[in-house]
């Protein structure tokens, strides 16, 4: 009987922990449609994710297509000389290399893997994994969304990786359809 009991609990967890995951995309959902400037909007959903504890660090980079590099559009827990060094060539570390091959980049130890560059100067030892995933539609590189994984982090890399393939879905659809609804007007 104990058996099937913690079979049952644990059935109930995975859905409780489901449930807490679609209640937040939810808030986010509407945080990204809840004020005119959308770089507030995602940062603001960043920092929902940061305060459920999926991350310590955030940021959804736009694949530049003619310059070829990733750019920084919006993040929390950056000072702004971070923001400022947050440019990526495509292949360029963790981040570059997540744009290049299209598929997501998980560091499970920032501190001995060449991959993680540090441009951003991580200092705090608890920052201890990198996860960055490429926002793709149609095959097309529109962006990478990265975050640095803390001790605190609740969540595994797979439910991080899943999480921010979403969020950097809803991100970018809100800001390209800013973006045309911005065209529309104007013309």
């Amino acid at each position: 009987m104990p058996d099937d009991f913690s079979l049952e609990k644990c059935k109930n967890c995975k859905a409780l922990n489901s449930y807490k995951h679609m209640k937040l995309l939810y808030e986010i959902s509407n945080l990204l449609n809840s004020y005119e400037d959308i770089g507030k909007s995602i940062e603001k959903s960043l920092n929902l994710l940061k305060n459920e504890q999926y991350f310590e660090r955030g940021a959804l980079f736009v694949y530049e297509e003619e310059n070829n590099y990733l750019s920084l559009f919006a993040s929390v827990g950056l000072t702004s000389q971070q923001k400022k060094l947050a440019i990526y060539k495509l292949g360029e570390g963790a981040t570059g290399l997540a744009a290049k091959a299209k598929e997501p980049v998980v560091i499970k130890n920032i501190h001995n893997n060449i991959l993680y560059l540090n441009k951003l100067g991580t200092r705090n030892t608890s920052i201890i994994s990198y996860v960055a995933v490429p926002i793709i539609k149609q095959n097309k590189l529109l962006g990478v969304v990265s975050a640095n994984l803390s001790k605190e982090s609740k969540v595994n890399f797979e439910e991080i990786i899943s999480m921010l393939t979403i969020f950097g879905s809803l991100s970018i659809s809100a800001l390209n359809y800013r973006k045309k609804s911005r065209r529309k007007k104007r013309n």
